[in-house]
């Protein structure tokens, strides 16, 4: 196993009668690359649910301690240069300072690019995490 390669339990995709896709389960274990590994979670994504974030489906398959299977850290699976623009992002909005001298409009169109795409994900991530805290309230 090379160092950039890691096991990882893959949930088992396949089609009913009527050519609909699902997933079982049971898991193989696979040796996986990260970029193999992005490729199955896309995968298990798309036949899971359209609505549910890819974090959640990323959680539910992957982010959990299982027999013979450690959690995967997402963390660890991040580029240091995107690392370095979602460090970039928290601080531009805790702080109103960015990176750019001036305003939003003197920004890069990659970094205002890059901004909406972390700001779209902490929104759906703290809207998923307020519906789970809400329905254990209402339990």
């Amino acid at each position: 196993m090379k160092q950039d390669e890691f096991v990882v339990p893959i949930p088992v995709i396949d089609e009913d009668e009527h050519g609909r896709r699902r997933i079982q389960p049971e898991a193989d274990l696979k040796l996986l690359t990260e970029d193999d590994f992005f490729d199955e979670l896309v995968s298990v994504a798309e036949v899971e649910d359209l609505n549910i974030p890819i974090f959640e489906v990323f959680m539910k398959y992957f982010g959990q301690a299982k027999p013979d299977f450690n959690p995967i850290c997402l963390t660890s699976l991040i580029d240091p240069e995107y690392d370095a623009v979602i460090a970039l992002e928290d601080k531009a909005e805790h702080y109103h300072i960015l990176p750019y001298g001036g305003g939003w409009h003197d920004q890069t169109a990659m970094l205002v690019e890059a901004f909406d795409c972390i700001r779209s994900a902490k929104i759906q991530y703290d809207r998923v995490y307020t519906e789970k805290v809400q329905a254990k309230v209402r339990k």
